[in-house]
């Protein structure tokens, strides 16, 4: 697939990085590499440097991004939540094409508008699970029926910063480490137990009455997973909803919403 890419789009820059399926110590050694050739792509095509100080600097302002994504998820997880899934989600889909420096203020900026806010009532609240999902209209269409999200296991959720540990004092290793070791994603083989224990607490923290896992149509990744996240919450006397979807596709959003209404009353919502 990335040869048919190079072939087809002609990028002025194209580097493809490769991550490992495995959390060991040779695959962080590896990960480790792909991460340094990285940096030299860059520096050589767009004639920077990027030094260790430099990389020092941008991972302790992604530290404190993420420590105030947190802080965020405690307004939108509290008993009185102050912020609504979808506002989250576009929040953090916004830092996703932003600057670091810029994303770290505009935080400082929301978590004061929205200390002392408080949203209307909702029927029931859950946690959102699944894959790659930035589709804010389909949180906000859950939302508009009183499915309240209260927190989620998303890629772009909580999935992309909750932990992010590292031990190294070298900075491309210590991405490496930040990656690597907190990917809570199924495409990393043998780690589906640290997966459930992590959506386990989150939905107990949260204090939610259920789940839906989204996945969109043909990802055998999440669609297997999806079978067996089920059955485990399910044993941990939390409902579930299954949602297969077209990624990005509003024609699915009368039948989301239906869908949705019909596990609310199933689950006295």
């Amino acid at each position: 697939m990335f040869e048919n890419w190079q072939h087809v789009i002609k990028h002025d820059f194209f580097h493809y990085l490769k991550v490992p399926h495995f959390v060991r110590d040779d695959s962080l050694d590896y990960f480790e590499e792909e991460l340094a050739l990285m940096c030299q792509a860059i520096c050589e095509h767009f004639e920077v440097d990027i030094n260790e100080q430099k990389l020092s600097q941008a991972i302790a302002t992604y530290d404190d991004i993420q420590a105030k994504l947190k802080k965020l998820y405690e307004l939108r997880e509290r008993s009185d939540p102050a912020v609504s899934g979808a506002e989250v989600m576009r929040i953090i889909c916004t830092g996703s094409s932003m600057r670091g420096e810029d994303f770290n203020a505009l935080l400082d900026k929301i978590l004061a508008e929205k200390a002392a806010a408080k949203l209307p009532a909702s029927r029931a609240r859950m946690i959102l699970l699944g894959s790659a999902t930035d589709e804010i209209d389909l949180v906000a269409d859950m939302e508009s029926q009183g499915a309240f999200i209260a927190t989620d296991a998303l890629c772009f959720g909580s999935r992309s910063f909750w932990s992010k540990s590292g031990e190294s004092t070298e900075p491309v290793r210590l991405l490496a480490e930040k990656y690597l070791s907190n990917l809570f994603c199924p495409r990393m083989f043998a780690e589906y137990d640290k997966r459930r224990e992590f959506i386990l607490q989150t939905a107990e923290r949260a204090n939610v009455d259920g789940a839906v896992i989204v996945y969109n149509k043909f990802c055998d990744l999440h669609g297997v997973e999806a079978v067996s996240l089920r059955m485990d919450l399910e044993k941990n006397g939390i409902p579930v909803l299954v949602l297969e979807k077209d990624y990005g596709s509003k024609a699915d959003s009368g039948r989301i919403k239906t869908r949705v209404q019909a596990f609310l009353e199933r689950i006295g919502g």
